[in-house]
């Protein structure tokens, strides 16, 4: 089923400027029969007898009618080889006008509509460039090139282009309308849908421009919405079988699948080679236990087209391998364009989106992997750590379940899950599944750092030190395992140790802070003099302010930034969570800096008091906090 809905009418190009300038045959110095073949072009009824009529003209038109003259007849010839698709011939024809006249700025906007038709996007984006620079206010060359930018899916720059082809004519319905499809690339959906109800206002006869609401509209699963824009395009243009399978995938998200199925039917009696809409009916047949109809039977594409799906496929692969996820994601569209039906490209793409960040869209391309193979647990895992990093930790269970059910040694996806039940605060189940993916892969450094930093949580502070330790033994660069065993060992009583893990944490990563703050204050814990030295080798690193928090409180402990000024920061986060953990540990440093650096129990007390967040689950400081203010209070540190 396409939720990832890749089919957005493209930009179209502007049509060629068919302007026949009949000012330059003057009488004076033409012939009679050169003014009759213009003349008899611009009154022709067909486009073969305009052609015709300006060739004649050409082979008339001598020195003494000037170059330029003989360049708009060539320009004009190009045009009308343009509209019979003649493009080579059209190329020939405006490349001639330029000679003659090089500073014929039409002629450059037209030749780059035909060059970029001729598949020469860079050699197009060079004429249009010229065109504008020519004119400057050429609104045409800006959405044509705008049109080119956005086939080599550089949609800012394409945006830029339509917003100046708009700002020239702000009547512009194809400019908003493709401006719309770069930001439905750029996923800004709220964006795309203004600039659709903006060229539906100036043309609400274009059923391209319903189409393409619909599609965002769907995006932001306001399905009813854009039924009604599919159905409008329809009336519009009832012969788009593109339109009709739109429709149906938004029946089909809403949930509607008997009008989802019908819906796909008539997108195959008008295209019956469309195999994703093909595909899409199955599953809509199934899910409304509708069994499918003899009649229903559709041919699917030539198998042919696997072997460019294939092709594609492995250069998206490779370049997947080598970090080029933009370039990756383009070839798997290739790929997913000739065979719709290509798990393992909708499997790979998914993971260029991840890695790229957008996980709404790797989601969408593992479900539809899915889809076409129910039986993969690989494929259940990645979508479940997509789920995890977009902090869906049901669903992430959910798909990590179905995949150890599937395969029941697949070691990561247990400790997933115990991960995904970790933060919902089911710390016994995630110890649980961390203990399975153990049995299975004895050697798993992340899971038994995972559930040693549970078992932390749990209270169970000698078995979190046995299994952060044997992280170490397998890892020996684990710096947060470094770290959080420092911080077992303080609870423990275990200050040098403590200090040495803080160390080791700060030699495997020189930059994590956290560790710079807590070596500092384990170091007031064990003497003045080691906190002296600590504060002598650790200042360097934090001599000039960072927007970066846990710098920021290294700089406090340092003496560099005031108690008051820590709290300003700390309520500078980028959203309300992180304000929260921020505002938690500025009382926590400043506290633990009170107890144990200025040796103030009172005052230190009453921060570490203010810092415990009850919803913050599993926020460290809240366990050492707890630890300081129930401790024995005769114990020497």
């Amino acid at each position: 089923m396409k939720t990832n809905n890749d089919t957005i009418s493209p930009g179209r190009f502007q049509a060629a400027l068919l302007i026949i300038l009949l000012s330059w045959c003057s009488s004076a110095y033409s012939s009679e029969g050169f003014n009759f073949y213009v003349q008899s072009a611009m009154r022709a009824a067909t486009i073969e007898d305009k052609i015709a009529n300006l060739t004649k003209a050409l082979e008339l038109c001598g020195p003494e009618h000037g170059k330029a003259l003989k360049a708009r007849i060539l320009y004009n010839r190009g045009s009308a080889y343009v509209k019979k698709k003649f493009y080579q011939q059209a190329y020939d024809d405006f490349s001639r006008a330029l000679e003659l006249e090089p500073g014929f700025a039409k002629a450059y906007n037209n030749r780059g509509i035909v060059a970029q038709i001729l598949t020469s996007t860079d050699h197009a984006i060079n004429d249009y460039s010229i065109a504008i620079y020519l004119k400057y206010d050429f609104y045409e060359a800006y959405y044509n090139r705008g049109i080119a930018y956005s086939g080599q899916g550089l949609y800012l720059r394409a945006i830029d282009d339509y917003s100046r082809a708009i700002a020239f004519n702000p009547s512009y319905a194809n400019a908003y309308n493709n401006r719309g499809v770069a930001y439905l690339k750029l996923r800004e959906n709220d964006r795309a849908i203004f600039d659709f109800n903006k060229a539906i206002d100036l043309d609400p006869r274009d059923a391209a421009f319903y189409n393409n609401r619909g599609v965002a509209l769907s995006r932001i699963s306001q399905f009813t919405s854009a039924i009604d824009d599919f159905s409008k395009a329809i009336s519009l243009n009832p012969a788009n079988h593109v339109l009709y399978s739109n429709r149906g995938v938004a029946y089909h998200r809403n949930h509607e699948y008997t009008a989802a199925a019908r819906d796909y039917s008539q997108s195959l009696r008008i295209n019956p080679q469309d195999d994703e809409a093909y595909r899409n009916r199955q599953f809509a047949l199934q899910s409304a236990k509708i069994p499918s109809s003899p009649l229903e039977s559709i041919p699917k594409p030539n198998p042919l087209y696997r072997q460019y799906a294939e092709a594609s496929y492995v250069q998206g692969t490779a370049y997947l391998e080598k970090g080029y996820y933009d370039l990756a994601i383009m070839e798997y569209n290739r790929a997913l364009a000739a065979d719709p039906g290509f798990e393992s490209a909708y499997s790979k793409r998914a993971i260029a989106y991840a890695e790229k960040g957008n996980f709404t869209s790797a989601i969408e391309d593992y479900s539809f992997a899915l889809r076409i193979n129910t039986d993969n647990a690989d494929i259940f895992y990645n979508r479940g750590v997509a789920y995890f990093n977009q902090k869906l930790y049901a669903q992430a269970a959910e798909d990590f379940s179905s995949s150890v059910k599937i395969n029941p040694r697949h070691a990561m996806s247990f400790n997933n899950r115990g991960s995904a039940y970790f933060n919902t605060g089911s710390v016994q189940r995630a110890i649980d599944d961390y203990s399975r993916a153990l049995s299975i892969w004895p050697d798993y450094s992340m899971a038994y750092s995972n559930r040693g930093i549970a078992h932390y949580f749990a209270g169970e502070y000698t078995k979190a030190l046995t299994d952060l330790s044997e992280s170490i033994r397998l890892d020996p660069g684990d710096f947060i395992s470094f770290h959080n065993r420092g911080i077992v060992r303080y609870i423990r009583g275990e200050y040098k140790e403590a200090m040495d893990d803080f160390s080791a944490s700060l030699k495997a990563n020189p930059a994590y802070s956290y560790s710079a703050a807590w070596r500092l204050l384990v170091a007031a814990a064990i003497s003045k003099a080691e906190y002296e030295n600590t504060v002598k080798i650790t200042a360097p690193w934090y001599s000039a302010p960072s927007p970066y928090w846990a710098h920021t409180v290294v700089r406090y402990l340092l003496g560099k930034v005031t108690e008051a000024e820590l709290a300003a920061i700390a309520q500078k986060g980028v959203d309300a969570e992180t304000v929260g953990k921020q505002v938690s540990e500025s009382n926590f440093y400043v506290g633990m800096n009170r107890l144990l650096v200025v040796k103030d129990s009172a005052r230190g007390n009453e921060y570490l008091k203010k810092c415990i967040n009850k919803d913050l689950n599993f926020f460290y400081p809240n366990v050492v906090a707890s630890y300081e203010l129930t401790r024995d209070k005769g114990t020497t540190r």
